[in-house]
């Protein structure tokens, strides 16, 4: 089954709320408080107003037309300073399909996403106790710039 990018809309509000707000995912971020409606819309608003352009670009990914996850290419986190030719990314999965080999190819679909826009080097933050994305990135050609 191939697995697709699109860029995401209004429309994914509610899936990407839902994926954000998981208890594994929550667990795995950075921060692992809820998200609350209002902050996720405020997030979402913001993501959708920027372009590869503005070094941010906000995706699904999607087996058979069916949202199972989503990725980031982002220049700008935090006050971390990135050469013009390097992003950071960041990708969940439903936990439903993971398992499967689909973060590895998530993974590898945003570094291929990334060339197109000209990144040269895709790196990613990632929880040191999160094995298997430190895994998916190392698979798919992604620097672990930091374990936290």
């Amino acid at each position: 089954m191939p697995l697709t990018l699109r860029a995401a809309t209004h429309e994914d509000s509610d899936f990407l709320y839902a994926l954000r707000n998981e208890p594994s995912v929550r667990a795995m971020s950075r921060s692992t408080a809820a998200i609350t409606p209002d902050e996720h819309a405020a997030y979402l608003k913001k993501q959708l107003q920027r372009s590869p352009a503005d070094y941010s670009c906000l995706f699904i990914a999607e087996l058979d037309g069916v949202p199972i996850g989503t990725g980031r290419l982002d220049r700008g986190w935090d006050a971390l300073a990135l050469t013009m030719d390097s992003c950071l990314i960041g990708y969940s999965i439903v936990p439903i399909m993971r398992g499967r080999g689909f973060g590895t190819r998530l993974a590898a679909e945003l570094v291929a996403r990334a060339k197109e826009i000209g990144y040269l080097r895709t790196m990613c933050r990632i929880r040191r106790t999160n094995l298997a994305s430190i895994a998916c990135a190392a698979s798919a050609g992604v620097h672990v710039i930091e374990l936290f």
